[in-house]
Formats: C-alpha cells, structure tokens, sequence
C-alpha cells in the first residue's frame, strides 16, 4: 500500500491541524511499514482458519472423552469381578472357619464329656 503523504498533511490542515502537526503525522504515517497490515480477507480467512481448528479439536476431545469413559466402564468391570470374587472367597473361607470351629466345639465336648466320665471313675474308686 502506497500512501500520499502530501494528500494526507493537506487533509490534515484543512481539518484544522497546525502545519507542524500534520507534516509529523504525515512523516509518521509514509514511513510505516503497511505490508504487514492483515486486509478484511485475510482475518476472514484466519477466522475460518480457527473454527476450522476448533472444530477438530472438538471432535479430538470428543473421541477422547470416548476413549477414556470406555477404559473407565472396562477397569469398573474388572474391579467388580475383582470384588465379587474376593465377597465369594471370604463367604467360602467364612463357611470353612464355622464348619472347622464348629468341629473343634465338637471335640472340646467330646473330650469334655470324657474328662467328665474319667474323673467320675476315679471319684467312684476313690470313695
């Protein structure tokens, strides 16, 4: 982009500005480096550039949440197998303390009930 920088300070002082004032602006201006300035097009372009991105990074997120949701529902599978197989190991080994405290109850009467008898009989010699 060309400015005219002559126009631009003649446009200047007939809005009012003092010579000085116009000629530093007009300076200012013709020694700006407007290459670099980004025309209608391209920040329309840039836009779609960037809701083109967006959109992709939407739908990476998307399969993402996708992704982790299944590995969560599959490690929440495998923790409540793990779980119920450990409920049926403890209610078996439950059952085998009982039936094993249960036999020693039975025991400890039968010997009782013989300890008993034995000291019956040596009352009976005794007296």
């Amino acid at each position: 982009m060309i400015l005219d920088t002559l126009k631009l300070k003649t446009k200047l002082e007939r809005a009012g500005m003092d010579n000085q004032a116009a000629i530093a602006i007009a300076d200012a201006l013709g020694n700006a480096d407007f290459d670099q300035l980004a025309t209608k097009a391209d920040i329309k372009t840039a836009t779609a550039d960037f809701q083109t991105e967006i959109t992709t990074v939407k739908t990476d997120i998307a399969s993402i949440k996708a992704d982790l949701q299944a590995q969560i529902d599959t490690v929440k599978a495998d923790l409540q197998a793990q779980i119920d197989t450990v409920k049926a190991d403890i209610q078996t080994q439950t059952a085998s303390v009982k039936a094993d405290i249960a036999a020693v109850k039975a025991d400890i009467q039968t010997q009782t009930a013989s300890v008993k008898a034995d000291i019956a009989a040596v009352k009976a010699d005794i007296y």
